[in-house]
């Protein structure tokens, strides 16, 4: 992309595994320097239901009762939507829209806070290849949440990666969509409902937060690869006392949150690798 700043990158990943491996590889090399917001999207066509079950991740899954109450008012398609990466003093802040029919168990889905690493990786790889389930994800930038903050920046990326599942489902005049938390976008024209602690009630919601963190974490463990002094493989950017340590060491790099405290203290100087343009 050489040196010019991209505000907007998109990735398309079919049901073939030969992209979806593509997908990945991207999403693993996104750099601040390169795009200020990212569409990751994957739309997996119905190939039949298929219930995977094998894999040893933990076998109990949340109940899908949450969801039936919407589909006895008519809708047939529901999306759930979470986010990953508000609290970070570094990184993007990541969304994930997923819709999961009902008919179709996944054995293990849960809030993604509440599996470890290892079964929400299983998890990711059982969601993202599922023939029946349909994703996407948008990650906004260190400099795009600086620039309108965190909390519109996940509403921006909510409102994004719902309406990109929407369109692949074509199905918008019967679509709910359920959005863990308590606000939702202004911008959302599919009929929604905010739910508190979504991740740990909604199926869906709960699929959403694997796939947002696990793309996340992947993304963190690349930063830290480029920018190896902070830890960042360790903490995924959360303000921990080795991250703040490291912080007040060497400074602020291209992909911290400068109007994030202490970050916006004027005396935290910007380290040098945040003069580099990536290539």
């Amino acid at each position: 992309m050489g040196k010019t700043i991209k505000r907007s990158v998109k990735i398309v990943a079919t049901a073939s595994g030969a992209t979806r491996r593509s997908l990945r590889l991207h999403a693993g090399k996104l750099t601040p320097m390169v795009a200020k917001s990212v569409d990751i999207v994957s739309s997996i066509k119905c190939r039949g239901l298929q219930v995977s079950s094998s894999n040893k991740v933990k076998k109990m899954s949340l109940s899908r009762a949450f969801e039936t109450r919407y589909e006895a008012k008519g809708y047939t398609t529901l999306i759930g939507v979470d986010e990953a990466g508000r609290g970070p003093l570094a990184g993007p802040v990541v969304v994930a829209a997923c819709h999961v029919p009902i008919n179709v168990t996944i054995a293990g889905i849960d809030d993604s806070k509440k599996i470890l690493e290892p079964q929400r990786e299983k998890l990711f790889e059982l969601l993202t290849n599922h023939p029946s389930v349909t994703y996407a994800v948008h990650v906004n930038s260190a400099q795009r949440i600086d620039e309108i903050n965190i909390l519109q920046a996940t509403l921006e990326s909510m409102t994004k990666s719902v309406n990109e599942v929407a369109e692949r489902l074509q199905q918008t005049d019967k679509t709910f969509v359920l959005v863990d938390g308590n606000k939702l976008p202004t911008t959302l024209e599919l009929p929604a409902e905010a739910v508190v602690k979504g991740d740990s009630k909604v199926f869906s919601i709960a699929a959403a937060s694997i796939i947002a963190k696990v793309t996340r974490d992947r993304l963190m463990r690349e930063y830290d690869k480029q920018y190896p002094q902070y830890g960042l493989a360790q903490h995924k950017g959360y303000p921990t006392n080795a991250h703040v340590t490291a912080i007040a060491k060497h400074g602020a790099c291209a992909i911290h949150r400068m109007t994030f405290a202490p970050l916006k203290a004027k005396e935290v100087p910007k380290a040098k690798s945040l003069k580099k343009r990536v290539t």
